[in-house]
């Protein structure tokens, strides 16, 4: 899927699909396995892959894509596309590009996910053990895992602060993000001797971290900082602001792949719908769910009366959807999503300190354990007829019963 970054919107402009299935060779393919093949019926195949084709090359979509764009009555050229990470699309896409106009496409990288791949080295790379602090091996853990979701936070705010401020100056944010990589480890450690350097905390605000407690401080030494330094590089580093020089997301790919499963839900194959579900989708995104049902009914001849209850119930769905869109974009309700987490991990370090209902029950005093006790051999009472004469219990009814042996005699 292929989404513009000018208009904002973000509309879809154009996709492919790649599918393995046709029912007709399915129905094929069953009659020759139960020995009925008979006559193979010519038909339009509706797949555009053989069976032993891998379906997650990317480059195969984004050259199909590419030749789409430069094969109509009004040929688009691409100059820069952004993708997550995996460059097979966008080469795909190049290559297509460069055949027809001789100019390659420049691969850029979504922001968002290269944060993501910092967190993720901070919770895989190895440390010191006093580098995170905690009594034991969970609350070192949960402070490290603290700690990448707050350096992801961090390095974002960082790069954000000097697009606004310095613009597309490539060397101006080179020199700011140079800066804050000497800035940043300091600012954790209680220091902040080097935070004039960093774009969000200087001598006229301060950072305010939303996962650590306040007061946490790190004791790095200086391997820590040297592993440090390479990871926020990631996000940081000459390269990584190279690809992110325009802060493009691919968010809105994101958010239409998550439609898709509605539109197309995995519990069935959908052999002989699958292209219509998926532009179905398409339509919806780039429309809306009010304005695109009416188009398709438009479309086919089947228009709502103007008249209809169900254009009042379109509208206040449209109403709803602007309005919510609207509000999400909002400062103010950044503000409130940000204080509801922060509330939250609060929340959650007051309770390990409280203690759970189980934990304020005083533990049961434990006995000293005493020895097992030795058995005590019982008298055991032989049966009549295996006792010698005059041996066992006196069997008078009168008499007390007593014991006698044989030995006395």
């Amino acid at each position: 899927t292929l989404i513009e970054n000018v208009s904002e919107l973000r509309k879809i402009i154009s996709c492919f699909l790649a599918t393995k299935l046709c029912s007709k060779c399915l129905q094929q393919k069953g009659r020759r396995r139960r020995g009925r093949a008979g006559r193979n019926q010519k038909h339009k195949c509706t797949a555009n892959l053989k069976e032993h084709d891998v379906i997650g090359k990317e480059g195969i979509a984004g050259k199909a894509i590419g030749k789409k764009l430069l094969s109509g009555e009004n040929p688009i050229e691409i100059s820069h596309v952004t993708t997550d990470g995996d460059s097979s699309f966008a080469r795909g896409l190049s290559e297509a590009m460069e055949e027809e106009t001789g100019t390659p496409v420049t691969h850029l990288t979504d922001f968002v996910h290269m944060a993501r791949r910092v967190a993720a080295a901070v919770r895989r790379r190895s440390w010191t053990p006093q580098m995170f602090p905690g009594e034991s091996a969970v609350e070192r853990n949960r402070v490290r895992s603290r700690f990448a979701c707050e350096l992801q936070q961090r390095v974002n705010a960082e790069h954000e602060a000097a697009l606004e401020n310095y613009g597309h100056n490539r060397k101006e944010i080179e020199r700011s993000m140079q800066g804050a990589l000497e800035a940043i480890p300091g600012c954790y450690t209680g220091t902040h001797h080097l935070c004039a350097q960093s774009m969000v905390c200087n001598g006229r605000k301060r950072w305010k971290s939303d996962y650590l407690r306040t007061g946490t401080s790190l004791n790095p030494d200086s391997s820590d900082l040297a592993e440090l330094k390479r990871i926020m590089e990631v996000r940081l580093g000459r390269k990584a602001l190279s690809s992110t020089r325009y802060g493009t997301d691919t968010n809105k790919a994101e958010s239409f792949n998550r439609l898709c499963s509605k539109t197309c839900p995995k519990n069935g194959t959908w052999v002989e719908t699958t292209e219509g579900r998926y532009h179905s989708a398409i339509h919806i995104s780039n429309n809306g769910m009010p304005v695109s049902i009416l188009k398709k009914r438009a479309a086919i001849n089947a228009p709502i009366s103007a008249n209809s209850p169900t254009v009042e119930t379109l509208k206040g769905m449209e109403k709803d959807r602007q309005y919510k869109r609207k509000v999400k974009t909002e400062l103010a309700t950044k503000r409130r999503e940000k204080a509801n987490k922060c509330k939250t991990f609060q929340t959650y370090d007051e309770s390990r300190e409280v203690g759970s209902y189980k934990s304020q029950i005083a533990a049961p005093i434990k006995k000293r354990r005493q020895p097992p006790r030795k058995k005590q051999c019982r008298m055991k009472i032989d049966h009549t007829y295996n006792r010698f004469p005059g041996e066992g219990p006196s069997t008078s009814k009168d008499a007390e019963p007593e014991w006698t042996s044989s030995d006395e005699d």
